[in-house]
C-alpha cells in the first residue's frame, strides 16, 4: 500500500471524482484540478491541466466523467463545460461541446450500449452519440426524458439497451429502441 496523495508522486489533486482503467491498463484519474494518467508498469504519472487558450487542452480542470468506448476512444467530461476525446498519438484532446450538438454543456455520466451508441447525461437532457455515424441526437422532457436535475444523478444501460437515468426528479427508465428518431441530427467531427 502506497499513499500517492502528493502531486509530485500522485494525482494532480487529492479531490478525486472518477477513476477508470483503460484497455492498455493505464489508470485515468479525474480530479477537481485536472486529469492524471498513471502507468502502473512504469509507476509514473502524467498530468493534464485546463488551458482555455490551447484548443487541444482540457477546457476546464474539474473532471466529472471518464469513459473508454468499444472503439478504444477515451472520453473525458469536464465541469462546467466540455467533452473531450483523448488523442493518444498527439497526447492531447479534441473538444466537443454544446455548439457541436450535445444537449447541455455539463456532462455527469457516459455509458455505451451494445449498438455502439454513447449516452451522456447532461445539465439539459440526454445526448446520444452514434459512434458509427458520429451524429448526435438529444432527448428531453418532450421525449419523456427528465432533463432538469439530471446532472447530479447517474446513468446505467443494460444489455437490452434500456437506460436507467437517475436525477432530482427520480428514476427514468428509457427503452432506447422506442425513442422516436429526430429529424435533425447534427454531425460531430473530431479535430
Amino acid at each position: 500500500s502506497k499513499n500517492l496523495g502528493e502531486p509530485q508522486r500522485g494525482p494532480v489533486d487529492n479531490r478525486i471524482s472518477t477513476i477508470v482503467q483503460d484497455s492498455q491498463n493505464i489508470f485515468w484519474i479525474g480530479t477537481w484540478h485536472g486529469l492524471s494518467r498513471f502507468d502502473p508498469a512504469r509507476q509514473t504519472f502524467t498530468h493534464y491541466y485546463a488551458d482555455q487558450k490551447n484548443p487541444n487542452a482540457l477546457a476546464f480542470e474539474r473532471i466529472s466523467a471518464i469513459y473508454e468506448d468499444s472503439q478504444k476512444t477515451l472520453w473525458i467530461a469536464t465541469w462546467p463545460n466540455g467533452l473531450h476525446a483523448y488523442r493518444p498519438d498527439s497526447d492531447d484532446f479534441a473538444k466537443i461541446g454544446a455548439e457541436r450538438g450535445l444537449a447541455g454543456k455539463s456532462i455527469r455520466r457516459i455509458v455505451e450500449d451494445n449498438a455502439s451508441h454513447l449516452w451522456f447525461s447532461t445539465d439539459a437532457g440526454l445526448s446520444c452519440l452514434d459512434l458509427q455515424t458520429k451524429s448526435v441526437t438529444n432527448y428531453d422532457e418532450r421525449d419523456g426524458v427528465q432533463a432538469k436535475g439530471v446532472f447530479g444523478g447517474d446513468l446505467f444501460v443494460n444489455q437490452e439497451r434500456t437506460l436507467f437515468l437517475g436525477g432530482s426528479s427520480g428514476l427514468s427508465v428509457i427503452y432506447t429502441d422506442r425513442l422516436l428518431p429526430k429529424t435533425y441530427v447534427p454531425r460531430i467531427a473530431l479535430t
